[in-house]
């Protein structure tokens, strides 16, 4: 399982989901800004898809499962408690 939170700090409003998925690995916490992730997912066809992440200082990488022609790298946003350094 994977946790999905979201928070608009403009209005006040947050949001979390739990996503059934596969996973390896130690657990990690990343920000990436919602924009470019709901542009990845609104130019795939797929219903699931792959993510390879390695740390949060790092790009990551999404690709739909069952498909090689579309690769996207997203690359997340600073975590909070390292804004105010």
């Amino acid at each position: 399982m994977v946790e999905i939170t979201s928070e608009r700090i403009e209005v006040g409003g947050e949001g979390r989901d739990v996503v059934e998925a596969e996973y390896e690995g130690d657990e990690i916490g990343l920000r990436f800004n919602y924009r470019f992730l709901v542009e990845y997912l609104r130019a795939i066809d797929e219903e699931e898809i792959e993510v390879e992440l390695w740390d949060s200082e790092k790009p990551c990488i999404f690709r739909g499962i069952g498909s090689d022609s579309y690769l996207y790298e997203l690359m997340p946003m600073q975590p909070p408690e390292d804004e105010k350094k």
